[in-house]
């Protein structure tokens, strides 16, 4: 998680919670304690998860770059990290690359999985709590 932060610290909080990231964290704990992670397998998890996930909200993620980097201008962060974060929001904007491909939404995915393994093997399900739907 360090990396996506430093890469984009002002998106620390951006983070993907769905039941499905939950979901694919379980297999990936669940598949972790037996064997090794298959690269196979992790990209396929890579894959549904940018069709379920960031496929629909990708105008969502746009706007939200593009709104982080105006922020950042006014707000005096480095000129080459506002630039960055607007070349990312572009790239996303031209369909440059596919989804489980982009840097930026890998990144984000494999944040969001991390966190969720580390939750669930901390004992804690949020998919358990009463109202949780977060999809």
């Amino acid at each position: 998680m360090t990396e996506f932060r430093s890469t984009f610290p002002i998106v620390e909080g951006w983070l993907f919670s769905d039941s499905a990231v939950y979901d694919a964290a379980e297999r990936l704990n669940k598949m972790d304690k037996t064997e090794n992670i298959r690269n196979d397998i992790l990209e396929e998890i890579i894959d549904s998860l940018c069709g379920e996930l960031v496929e629909p909200r990708k105008p969502e993620i746009v706007k939200y770059l593009l709104l982080t980097a105006d922020f950042m201008q006014q707000t005096g962060i480095e000129r080459e990290i506002v630039q960055r974060t607007l070349a990312t929001a572009l790239s996303l904007v031209g369909g440059v690359m596919p989804e489980k491909s982009h840097p930026f939404i890998r990144r984000l995915i494999l944040d969001s999985l991390d966190l969720a393994r580390q939750v669930l093997a901390e004992g804690y399900d949020p998919r358990l709590e009463e109202g949780y739907d977060n999809e």
